[in-house]
């Protein structure tokens, strides 16, 4: 994808997003959850060290995502059958890659999250003038649930650490602190 289209990909997400965002990567004020009994607020992960507090950020920002009013979300495989889904950054292909290579290390679930609406010009496609304003449903978050077993557990929090370093060259913990679920954002 040419820059430009990079950029304005990511202007029209920070635009649709402005309202349901906030500045650390949940999915904003008005879905944010309350902590479950024995778990920590956003103030108590805030004072956490590296590489813990990564790790239970991306926990309680995965879990406002699945339970956002404002944004969709749906399991990948099934979810991105339909031609007029996508994600940001990721072809189809290498979405369904992306899911296929966590099940087989034993997720429980992938899920395609934060989905919004974008054009399919601001997603690069090459549009008639009759269809510059025809959509298409965009994955803007990808969340993998991690499983229960402790050797499942573990391959996927590996596969996660070589994806984190790898996108985003964030140093994620292979340590299992308990957590539910692995963010990956796709901006």
């Amino acid at each position: 994808m040419r820059l430009g289209r990079c950029i304005a990909v990511l202007l029209l997400v920070a635009s649709a997003c402005v309202a349901g965002c906030d500045s650390g990567g949940g999915s904003g004020e008005g879905d944010a959850l309350e902590p479950l009994p024995g778990e920590l607020n956003r103030e108590e992960i805030s004072f956490l060290p590296e590489p813990k507090r990564l790790v239970y950020e991306l926990d309680l920002f995965a879990r406002e995502d699945l339970a956002s009013d404002k944004f969709a979300s749906a399991e990948v495989l099934e979810w991105i059958k339909d031609p007029e889904h996508t994600s940001l950054l990721k072809d189809n292909r290498g979405l369904t890659s992306f899911a296929e290579e966590f099940y087989d290390a034993g997720a429980e679930v992938v899920y395609a999250a934060r989905i919004t609406e974008l054009t399919r010009e601001a997603l690069g496609f090459q549009v008639k003038r009759s269809e510059v304003t025809k959509t298409m449903d965009t994955a803007t978050v990808l969340i993998v649930e991690l499983p229960v077993d402790v050797v499942d557990r573990k391959a996927v929090l590996l596969l996660a650490y070589r994806y984190l370093d790898e996108w985003y060259e964030e140093e994620y913990s292979t340590i299992d602190y308990g957590q539910t679920y692995i963010r990956f954002p796709l901006l």
